[in-house]
């Protein structure tokens, strides 16, 4: 795997982050995204809301399997409620073309976007093994 891109950001953002990168070649990448989020006992004592962060790569959204309304508390989301402010590593396998893409970090209250990493794997799908 060729590493396309990595940062380390550690930033708390309490407002939708934008992240925009280039891919030289089309083909299949892997997205890595370390994030932490809150539970709202552990924001404040009279708290009713926690941390959550939802990610789009280049505005497609990924919404529970059960419920395509519900954006934050889908496997590729960070939900202050589950992670009580452990670090969580969510993984997209995704194809893309040729050129600039985007990945929007859109945050309720103040989750912290940790790391990312974008990786090309290959031009063909049939390379790919996930055993």
């Amino acid at each position: 795997m060729q590493v396309i891109k990595q940062e380390k950001f550690n930033k708390k953002l309490s407002e939708p982050f934008e992240y925009e990168f280039e891919v030289q070649e089309e083909g299949l990448y892997i997205i890595e995204i370390g994030a932490r989020a809150r539970s709202e006992k552990q924001i404040g004592l009279n708290e009713t809301d926690d941390d959550d962060l939802k990610i789009e790569i280049d505005s497609q959204n990924f919404p529970k399997l059960n419920n395509a309304q519900r954006y934050l508390d889908s496997g590729a989301s960070f939900s202050g409620g589950k992670l009580h402010n452990l670090k969580k590593t969510i993984y997209f396998l995704i194809y893309f073309s040729k050129g600039n893409h985007i990945l929007r970090f859109i945050p309720d209250r103040n989750p912290i976007l940790e790391d990312l990493s974008i990786k090309f794997t290959s031009n063909r799908i049939s390379d790919i093994n996930l055993e």
